[in-house]
């Protein structure tokens, strides 16, 4: 693995061909930090004439070491099952892995990594649709690429492009160890989502979704939601979906469209059941306390790499105390790399496939 932070596209592909990284099966993992001045299009062009299978994304920011960089590259050289597979999902959500570059019985019981645009409104139908391919057959873990401006843009790429509404999967030929947790609680709730559009809320108990929300945190948070602060604001209130079992899935709310919409990072289905929910700094560091349990008892295993997935308005709701997080898994998984999403995505405990929101994911990744 390496970090370069004073990086350009010719930078990336000398200290590629220097490590000799891409031999043997090898792709690289390209993550790269928002505020990087990379020409990804030529980079794509590098890497394919010197023969390097890649794939990657940008995204609002790196983990390095404990620290977190807003520019810069991680390359990180992974066995992989299969040449890395493009999907561009403005042409639907079917899609069709050649057979031949990822044959059944090599991917069980192993790993794919994920990479989407986190604006893509379809992402939990392009999830499900991906589930349903593989079943649980396979695990996975992965993160929504983009920037913290929120603006749908080109994010995600392989040998085969650079594009939004996209999403990238690379077979690993290493099992993992996920951890996942949030640690937000109730507040409110619950409430009806009852007309929605993707990853859309139109209305909440038949009513404005915008003035239902804003009803239940304005005499909390003693402010008044305008288009100004209500990033600001309802960072710290995002919505749980509840599912059968009780937990919640997290939905942060992105911003409100020009129509007066809440718009979510992630999809809320039409008539799902949502609470609000509210947490403090330290409820949201105890689920790092949490993580290490699910992944305990690696001792014995042979720990090639790992990732680390954190939701960037988590990151930003924690501020300086972040790096009390990175240190908690550092304790026992030192110099993980990873990245700040807009939105994560794991395997749940029993192999589905779920997109979440403000929620940290550590995969573990071993022989």
């Amino acid at each position: 693995m390496v970090f370069i932070k004073d990086v350009n596209e010719k930078v990336i592909l000398k200290r590629i061909l220097e490590s000799k990284d891409y031999l043997h099966d090898k792709a690289i993992m390209i993550l790269i930090g928002e505020k990087s001045k990379i020409n990804i299009t030529q980079l794509i062009e590098y890497l394919n004439v010197a023969g390097i299978s890649f794939f990657g994304g940008i995204f609002p920011g790196l983990i390095y070491k404990n620290k977190l960089f807003d520019e810069g590259a991680i390359i990180l050289p992974v066995p992989a099952l299969a040449r890395p597979y493009l999907i561009d999902m403005t042409k639907g959500l079917e899609f069709e892995i050649p057979k031949d570059w990822v044959k059944k019985e090599n991917y069980t019981n192993k790993t794919a990594v994920v990479f989407v645009d986190g604006l893509y409104p379809n992402l939990d139908s392009f999830l499900s649709e991906l589930y349903r391919y593989f079943g649980f057959a396979i695990n996975y873990i992965g993160g929504g690429a983009g920037t913290v401006q929120f603006k749908s843009q080109p994010c995600v790429f392989t040998n085969d492009g650079f594009l939004q509404n996209a999403a990238v999967i690379c077979f690993l030929d290493l099992k993992i160890r996920l951890g996942v947790g949030h640690g937000w609680e109730e507040f409110a709730g619950p409430i009806v989502a009852t007309k929605t559009e993707n990853n859309r809320i139109i209305e909440l108990n038949w009513e404005n979704a915008l003035e239902v929300y804003k009803n239940i945190i304005e005499e909390d948070c003693n402010k008044k939601l305008t288009q100004g602060n209500f990033f600001e604001i309802a960072k710290e209130y995002p919505l749980g979906v509840l599912r059968n079992n009780s937990n919640c899935i997290v939905r942060d709310i992105l911003l409100i469209s020009p129509e007066g919409h809440l718009v979510c990072a992630g999809e809320v289905k039409e008539n799902s059941v949502l609470v609000v929910l509210k947490g403090s700094k330290d409820s949201l560091l105890d689920a790092g306390y949490q993580i290490l349990q699910d992944l305990s008892g690696l001792e014995s295993k042979k720990i090639i790499t790992g990732l680390i997935l954190n939701c960037i308005s988590r990151v930003l709701y924690l501020g300086s105390e972040y790096d009390r997080e990175l240190k908690i898994i550092d304790q026992s998984f030192p110099d993980l790399p990873g990245a700040f999403t807009i939105g994560e995505i794991s395997s749940s405990g029993d192999g589905f496939l779920e997109f979440y929101n403000k929620t940290l994911v550590v995969g573990v990744l071993y022989e």
